[in-house]
Formats: C-alpha cells, sequence, structure tokens
C-alpha cells in the first residue's frame, strides 16, 4: 500500500491524514496490506513544526500493526541543503 503526497492534510486537513491511516487499519486482512510505503512529501512546509506533529500522530497509527516506511519528499527538506533534519525528529528510528 502507498500513501503519497500528504503534504495538503498535514498542513490543512489533518483528519483526512488520520482517516487515512485509520483505513489502513482497518482493512489490513481484507486488503492483504503487510506494508506501507509513504512516497515522500509528508508535511507542506518543512519548517512548521505543527505539520511535522499531525504527520507523527497519523503515521503513529501504524505503530505495531503493520510495518511501513517513509520517504523523505522535497516538502520535507530544506531545497538548498536537503537538510532533512526535521524528518528525522518527526520520525527516529
Amino acid at each position: 500500500m502507498a500513501l503519497p503526497d500528504t503534504q495538503a492534510y498535514s498542513a490543512n486537513d489533518p483528519a483526512t491524514f488520520q482517516a487515512e491511516t485509520q483505513w489502513v487499519v482497518d482493512h489490513i486482512k481484507d486488503q492483504r496490506i503487510a506494508f506501507v510505503s509513504h512516497l515522500g512529501d509528508i508535511v507542506d512546509k518543512n519548517g512548521e513544526p505543527a505539520q511535522w506533529e499531525v504527520a507523527k500522530q497519523s503515521m503513529r497509527t501504524l505503530h505495531g500493526k503493520v510495518p511501513y516506511g517513509l520517504a523523505v519528499g522535497n516538502h520535507d527538506m530544506v531545497g538548498a541543503t536537503g537538510d532533512s533534519s526535521n524528518f528525522g525528529a518527526a520520525f527516529p528510528q
């Protein structure tokens, strides 16, 4: 299963982001979901802590229920330097 481009949800519609991850949990068995890949652009603005909190809470729904991985998109880092430390702080290993 793939979750693409949730940046608009992190910025303006946290309920939809939460609903997406809850849908995954609710359908793990009937949809045979073995892994969830977030394809990046988790947040819209890397420097907005509130957006990272929305993302963290929404993705936390999957913890212990289905394995998942996240890719860092261009919105998730500082473009000029590639600094993704806010991603690392929100999603430590």
